[in-house]
């Protein structure tokens, strides 16, 4: 069985329960308003979401895209991908720190 710290990261516990009730379901896309390092997107990335996360924070979101590119390269040795999970978000990003 996978390390349920290691599969959902310090997810927060709000999050942790709409994704029990099914509110938040594969397909749909996900904003993280104020996401700092990024602790609720790691299930949502090795997922499939198409995510975005924004932060007033240019080091957070460096640091977030950082996670975006290991997670994508984590996934891409495991199913033979160089590309996906991620992607949106580091380009919606990009649009959000230009903006702030």
């Amino acid at each position: 069985m996978t390390n349920l710290q290691e599969w959902f990261g310090g997810i927060d516990i709000y999050l942790f329960d709409q994704l029990l009730k099914g509110r938040i379901v594969p397909g749909m896309k996900v904003l993280d308003a104020g996401c700092g390092a990024g602790r609720n997107l790691v299930y949502l990335l090795r997922s499939g979401f198409e995510v975005c996360g924004v932060d007033e924070s240019s080091e957070a979101i460096a640091q977030v895209r950082r996670m975006a590119e290991s997670l994508r390269q984590g996934k891409g040795q495991e199913r033979g991908q160089g590309q996906g999970q991620g992607q949106e978000q580091e380009q919606e990003q990009e649009q959000g720190q230009e903006q702030g």
